[in-house]
């Protein structure tokens, strides 16, 4: 059992990450939220994956799964009410709660046992409601928890969502978890199929016109960065690394898949069965994102489906 380690950052950090793990631990250990919250983001990643954690996360991010055939709109209540009763049982009062159509963020403000104003995010989104691929329960251990059970994409998947939200928005901590995931070990095919999925989903125009050299050379290296982790300085080679790293996925695709992103954006079709990967989960057909993204994008049919 892999076990995590926050041994190297400071203590107003442990005792961050000492309340984001009880609230984690509250939330799987209520069976209704166990089974409709799968655990994404830079927490899922840094937790279940690596041994020692490479940066600091403090958001828990979470994406809605759907049952059966329940209504999700009722159920999305249910979620909500059930965080609210958690943060109220700890004892934090002074919560913002955020909603929209596609997600709901609750802003938990609290003072640290050293007097600092300090604050905990959690973000549930509710397109998200089957993934790509399959959900598996992973096991979390480390000095604020042991052997916590908690619903996640495969690792591949989150991997492959990593990546895509660094195309997407180009962040400082994206960066970083790129650079940490390109030293992981993986599946590369599963993963460069996943990041195809997960890019229809997310982006607004083709992975392929991506410019990767501007992207990753774009990126400013300061304190929202360098504060979450637990070295002053980032590696030297961070950039040469990502930038070689997302080329590779890039330059390994094959026809069929580069023709799977050229009929996405170019008439609305969306084929997955172009990408012939066999862990692609059928559920997934009329994913509510990707139905997002076409209707973004003006190319919905209305034969595609409902969000």
């Amino acid at each position: 059992m892999q076990r995590t380690s926050y041994d190297h950052f400071g203590q107003d950090v442990r005792e961050k990450m000492s309340r984001l793990f009880e609230i984690l631990n509250r939330i799987y250990s209520v069976e209704f939220l166990s089974r409709r919250l799968s655990f994404y983001g830079g927490t899922a990643l840094h937790s279940i994956h690596f041994d020692l954690a490479e940066r600091l996360s403090i958001d828990l991010d979470f994406n809605f799964r759907q049952v059966g055939d329940e209504d999700w709109g009722e159920q999305r209540d249910e979620v909500d009410s059930r965080i609210k009763s958690i943060l109220d049982s700890l004892g934090y009062l002074d919560y913002r709660i955020q909603p929209s159509y596609p997600l709901n963020r609750f802003d938990i403000k609290y003072r640290s046992s050293s007097g600092l104003r300090d604050s905990i995010k959690i973000e549930i989104g509710y397109l998200r409601r089957v993934p790509f691929s399959r959900d598996i329960n992973y096991s979390i251990s480390n000095e604020y928890t042991n052997n916590l059970i908690c619903l996640s994409p495969m690792k591949e998947e989150l991997l492959a969502n990593k990546i895509v939200t660094f195309f997407s928005r180009g962040g400082g901590r994206d960066l970083y978890d790129v650079y940490a995931i390109s030293r992981a070990s993986y599946n590369e095919e599963w993963m460069r199929k996943l990041v195809l999925l997960e890019s229809v989903a997310i982006l607004s125009d083709s992975i392929f016109e991506s410019n990767i050299h501007a992207l990753v050379n774009g990126v400013r290296i300061d304190t929202t960065l360098t504060s979450l982790l637990p070295i002053t300085s980032v590696p030297e080679d961070i950039k040469n690394s990502v930038q070689a790293f997302l080329q590779e996925i890039i330059d390994a695709t094959s026809v069929e898949e580069r023709e799977f992103i050229k009929r996405f954006y170019g008439s609305g079709d969306f084929e997955p069965e172009l990408l012939e990967f066999e862990l692609f989960n059928s559920e997934a057909r009329f994913h509510s994102s990707v139905l997002w993204n076409l209707s973004r994008l003006g190319v919905l049919d209305s034969g595609s489906g409902s969000i």
